[in-house]
């Protein structure tokens, strides 16, 4: 029975609440609570032990004239309320959740009024007239046929509602939307990202559910958007959101799961656990959300194998090491933390296989000596897999080995489909083989991987299936495919980089230039946009390249700079003398981006060229034919 609240201050549960000024207290002690989770409590203390529907808090939070996605609100706002309320060492809660009904408090508020001053007063509504004799009958009858009329309707309706919610329910993609970190410690943002890639990694190992990337879906971190537009924008049928607070060693994860099509709410929990402990949450997280959706894992899948405990301050670092690398890019910090982690945790297969990653990175991009990069990755790897053989990641990094560092074609391909077969939704390795396969002039295959890498996330890479066209000489072909891509990410400088780099090879100086200044404006290098129109007027873009080849012959002073690099920069210039000495060089310190020199449209001029045969035996490549 509705309880009726007489003062606007409340107890309950050891909380006091001004439902008047917003202020809540837990034991003398303020707490920071928002204005929707506010209203939401207000309308559960007036109704304490009974189950309030879901319209029903509609009604009390919102205003009939607020435009917002309710569901998603309202899901928001308990959640958050539950964070508030909840003990994060508990794994009970004092909201119950009523499946397809609403919620319950459990928990009744002191009746004492705390301070008479604070009395709401309720004005009373005048009483009814009573309605005049010669108008009884017409009343009775008008009663009647509304009463009729709500019958109806409550059964067509109704109809329609159990229709809605038995109507079969069909996922075939599904996205893991950011975790909202709820701590109040912007610092702790990390562990909440980390919270949502392993729960992305988890689900994709379902090989009946198509699972969205982490870089597709950390767009809509912190953006508060309808589900069903991002559901729409993602092309997904189901979405998985939720909040973590993190509390010392204690963490509070409330998730809920979202089928999209009828906007039915599947599922929600809440649990605590020990830090240590969240790979086994994050494993039963999954696996209900997979039974939800009728897309459950088989016995040959992954979740069935026992979970190493790892060390909070580990697995610590090793979050922060991710976020460092996703977010930010700092592959050196990256790298220390790491090694912090499988110091910590010698057996932490995951974190070695960061470590071999971030090792090898930054000489496949040709800015550190490979010789070390590749011995020390490939311990790593070693190990990552010595520790964890199902781990996707671990055969991806040994099949980047094998390609990168020990020229071996088909022991690369052979990790890397190891690694598809692990997880069919990883991207990278997708992308990895298309690399392979252009090592060992297999192009359509290449590109069709390509497609699948770029189909899975769209946003790692938007490059990635131009750039495959691109090293089979299909200009106009590559050239359609990242304009459309740079029309979904019109800030994205790299697009526009690649795009005057085709417009060169198409002998289109004057668009070359366009998309070059585009490039530099977005990359924050519009300073030096008149010294490149300057070059170009005086020589073209042949001006440009030997620009940059003085800037890269000025760095090599200094610090590391691949052989490879300068060598494509005097092809740029046409020097063959200069181009076949620098790829000597190159060869002779194994760059790893040597394994495409076969195709790079830089070096077509070189084709005919003994030495450069050569050189191309020595790293087990052959020309296209």
């Amino acid at each position: 029975m509705k309880s009726d609240i007489e003062s606007s201050r409340v107890r309950f549960a050891g909380f006091e609440v001004d439902l008047r000024s917003g202020e809540l207290k837990k034991d003398g002690r303020r707490v920071h609570i928002q204005a929707q989770p506010l209203k939401a409590l207000r309308v559960l203390l007036e109704n304490p032990g009974e189950v309030v529907t879901r319209e029903e808090l509609r009604k009390q939070v919102w205003p009939e004239e607020t435009f917002v996605d309710f569901d998603h609100g309202l899901n928001k706002a308990i959640a958050k309320l539950r964070d508030v309320l909840d003990e994060p060492d508990s794994d009970s809660s004092l909201i119950e959740t009523i499946p397809k009904q609403g919620y319950r408090l459990l928990a009744f508020p002191d009746r004492k009024l705390i301070e008479p001053e604070y009395l709401v007063v309720h004005t009373p509504l005048p009483p009814p007239r009573p309605p005049e004799a010669h108008s009884k009958r017409y009343w009775v009858i008008a009663a009647g046929v509304t009463l009729l009329v709500v019958l109806a309707a409550t059964f067509f309706f109704g109809r329609r509602l159990m229709s809605k919610a038995n109507a079969p329910m069909t996922v075939h993609a599904i996205a893991v939307l950011p975790l909202e970190n709820l701590s109040g410690d912007p610092g702790q943002d990390y562990f909440a990202d980390g919270m949502t890639d392993e729960l992305i990694t988890m689900l994709a190992q379902n090989s009946s559910l198509h699972v969205i990337s982490r870089t597709s879906v950390m767009q809509y971190k912190g953006v508060h958007r309808p589900v069903s537009e991002i559901a729409s924008r993602l092309g997904v049928e189901a979405v998985l959101e939720g909040t973590v607070i993190r509390s010392g060693d204690k963490v509070r994860v409330t998730t809920q799961l979202i089928y999209t099509p009828t906007d039915t709410h599947l599922w929600a929990e809440s649990y605590v656990r020990d830090v240590n402990d969240v790979f086994e949450l994050q494993k039963e997280v999954a696996q209900m959300v997979a039974s939800r959706v009728n897309a459950k894992f088989s016995p040959a899948e992954q979740l069935t194998k026992p979970t190493r405990k790892i060390k909070p301050e580990a697995y610590d670092a090793y979050l922060r090491g991710r976020y460092l690398w996703f977010a930010e890019r700092k592959l050196d910090k990256t790298r220390e933390l790491f090694k912090q982690a499988v110091t910590l945790q010698p057996d932490y297969a995951a974190a070695w296989t960061g470590l071999a990653d971030v090792t090898m990175v930054k000489a496949i991009y040709g800015d550190t000596d490979p010789k070390n990069a590749g011995v020390d990755g490939e311990k790593y790897a070693r190990k990552a897999l010595e520790l964890d053989d199902s781990l996707a990641e671990a055969h991806n990094s040994m099949g980047a080995i094998h390609l990168f560092f020990d020229w071996d074609w088909k022991a690369a391909d052979k990790e890397v489909q190891r690694a598809i077969a692990l997880n069919q939704n990883f991207a990278e390795a997708h992308h990895l083989r298309s690399y392979a396969l252009q090592a060992m002039n297999r192009f359509d295959e290449s590109i069709d991987e390509a497609k699948q890498a770029i189909a899975l996330d769209p946003g790692a890479r938007p490059w990635g299936l131009g750039f495959a066209y691109m090293l089979t000489h299909r200009y106009d072909e590559a050239l359609k495919e990242v304009r459309e891509r740079s029309e979904a990410h019109p800030d994205d400088a790299g697009l526009h980089y690649f795009m005057a780099t085709l417009y060169k090879y198409k002998h289109m100086e004057k668009e070359a230039l366009k998309e070059l200044e585009i490039a530099m404006r977005l990359g924050g290098d519009a300073a030096d946009i008149p010294e490149v129109e300057k070059a170009f007027a005086s020589g073209g873009f042949r001006a440009i390249s030997k620009r940059e080849l003085v800037r890269l012959q000025e760095k090599a002073k200094t610090s590391y700079v691949s052989p490879l690099k300068i060598a494509e920069g005097y092809a740029e210039l046409g020097d063959r003398e200069q181009t076949i000495h620098y790829l000597q060089l190159a060869v002779k310190e194994r760059a790893p981006q040597l394994v495409r020199v076969h195709i790079n449209p830089e070096f077509d001029f070189v084709h005919s060229d003994p030495r450069f045969l050569e050189l191309l035996a020595k790293i087990g490549l052959e020309l296209p034919k």
